[in-house]
């Protein structure tokens, strides 16, 4: 079984470059089901790349410093 990403969890008989195969003998199975799993990871491109985007603005927002207005309150009596 071949899957899409990066294998990282089965419970094959052999696993090559994330390609992972049992050996069916019926006298593995014929008393009890047999169980086959594998699970794989593929990155969310689009995900890191929102994550990127957020972090980049937040950095500037919180970086950049805010402009002053040129006009000054005066204080009373001075």
């Amino acid at each position: 079984m071949q899957l899409p990403g990066r294998l990282y969890d089965s419970n094959a008989d052999t696993v090559e470059n994330d390609l992972c195969s049992w050996q069916v003998r019926p006298a593995r199975y014929l008393g009890d089901d047999l169980d086959m799993f594998a699970a794989a990871r593929e990155a969310n491109l689009w995900a890191w790349a929102v994550g990127l985007v957020i972090l980049v603005l937040t950095l500037a927002v919180w970086l950049v410093p805010k402009k002053k207005g040129e006009v000054r309150e005066e204080k009373d009596g001075k």
